[in-house]
């Protein structure tokens, strides 16, 4: 093998790397966001429990 082919494939296994590093930093961002979204779902859907047109709401929908 030449010293440019080693090269080469350093190059590429280096940007493997990086890409696949890449990737799993934007998979845990976006898996953070979702739980952050789904958290404040959740509190805006309790919020709107509370409310009296959201407490009949509510029983309607239970009562199916």
């Amino acid at each position: 093998m030449s010293i440019s082919d080693s090269f080469f494939e350093m190059a590429k296994t280096v940007q493997d790397t990086y890409f696949s590093g890449n990737l799993q930093g934007r998979l845990y961002t976006l898996e953070m966001l979702k739980e952050h979204i789904e958290k404040e779902i959740k509190e805006v859907q309790d919020m709107i429990s509370k409310t009296p047109t959201g407490k009949v709401l509510n029983n309607l929908t239970q009562s199916k």
